[in-house]
């Protein structure tokens, strides 16, 4: 039998034979309901993602406190089991401050119904007793909710208050927090062999709307052989690099020199741009770009990081030592040339109705190559 762990020390004993169980419907209910965002845990004593991530295998099938905020959640989905048992599944993106997405499996009528009610970025969860395990398809660690999984919705406790913050910060439509997703996933370019055009994947992007599910909540990935048709990485500084806080990855006004999280723990706001503690920003190439083919053109698509550092053969800090007619020329020698492009579609979490691009990788096409695809 499976008995609860709560710090009271009181314990209620109930027996299907001659105990009953009825909702209260008080004049003093409002009173009552206060104590539903009350953890059954000490609201310190959870495991962050990070250190799920870290331990690994040492954790396996073990039951452990979570808490967490709600990324996105996937459609719930009615499986048959080979023994003609029928599930539910449903899957759910959490996150916190110290990693930007992991997943969290239900395989229950009642518990998927629950997470259906959660909305990204506006819910914080306390789980306990959570069982983590390694996913051997996955190779990484996942999170899976069972009938001892206690689900504590908007937890008033000062943690809690702190990560809906936080949350409530990120912006998901740029996808790329940088570092600071422990388990960002390295996407393998070579695993990605659908070539599309641009009418193509505005069809995807409505497909992705129309239909969400489980199934396109980790995005959709492709190529295209098309043009740059705007490639402003010679605007203003500004413009082209995000400056972001490490302390609390916040967006960082560089002119300004202001911090958008008024909680940061970094220190005053000329603190972050004095040279002692420079580690405290990080800065990367961030630029939106159209990309255009015979059949249409797609516009605010995300250029940034990594990815465009090695479309251009610069890391930050060398772009930012160039002068304005470098950046010009540089502008130049993909504007309107014909390139082969890896993109990411992904759901905005916070918007529903949208989606957004991202480029994965972009370099000039192969005359040959491209002529393959012409006529996709």
């Amino acid at each position: 039998m499976f008995s609860l762990y709560i710090e009271s020390g009181y314990q209620l004993n109930i027996s299907e034979r001659h105990s009953t169980i009825e909702l209260y419907g008080g004049s003093d209910l409002s009173y009552f309901t206060q104590l539903s965002h009350i953890p059954t845990r000490a609201s310190n004593d959870y495991y962050t993602l990070l250190d799920v991530i870290n331990n690994g295998q040492n954790l396996h099938q073990e039951y452990i406190n979570l808490l967490f905020g709600i990324r996105s959640v996937g459609k719930a989905k009615d499986i048959t089991t080979k023994t003609g048992k029928k599930l539910k599944r449903c899957e759910v993106k959490i996150l916190d401050e110290t990693c930007k997405s992991f997943p969290l499996i239900f395989w229950d009528h009642v518990l998927s119904d629950l997470a259906q009610s959660w909305t990204p970025q506006e819910h914080v969860i306390f789980a306990a007793d959570c069982r983590v395990t390694f996913d051997d398809y996955r190779k990484a660690m996942i999170a899976t909710a069972t009938s001892k999984t206690i689900f504590t919705i908007n937890p008033d406790t000062p943690e809690a208050y702190n990560l809906y913050q936080y949350v409530q910060g990120l912006d998901f439509s740029e996808e790329d927090f940088g570092d600071t997703s422990a388990n960002q996933a390295v996407i393998d370019l070579s695993a990605i062999t659908s070539v599309y055009n641009v009418e193509g994947v505005k069809q995807l992007q409505t497909q992705m709307v129309s239909n969400p599910s489980s199934d396109t909540s980790d995005g959709i990935c492709g190529i295209i052989f098309g043009y740059l048709s705007t490639f402003d990485i010679d605007s203003e500084i500004s413009s082209v690099v995000l400056t972001r806080c490490k302390k609390c990855w916040y967006k960082v006004d560089s002119r300004a020199k202001t911090c958008s999280n008024v909680n940061c723990s970094a220190g005053s706001v000329d603190d972050l741009f004095n040279e002692a503690i420079s580690a405290d920003l990080s800065q990367s190439l961030d630029i939106l770009v159209n990309i255009t083919d015979c059949t249409g053109t797609l516009g605010n698509v995300r250029f940034s990081g990594a990815p465009l550092e090695k479309c251009i053969g610069l890391t930050i800090d060398e772009f930012l030592c160039l002068q304005d007619q470098q950046k010009t020329e540089l502008k130049w020698k993909f504007l309107l040339e014909k390139c082969k492009i890896y993109f990411k579609i992904m759901p905005r979490m916070n918007e529903k109705s949208h989606t957004s691009i991202k480029v994965l990788s972009c370099q000039l096409a192969d005359p040959n190559e491209m002529a393959i695809y012409a006529e996709i």
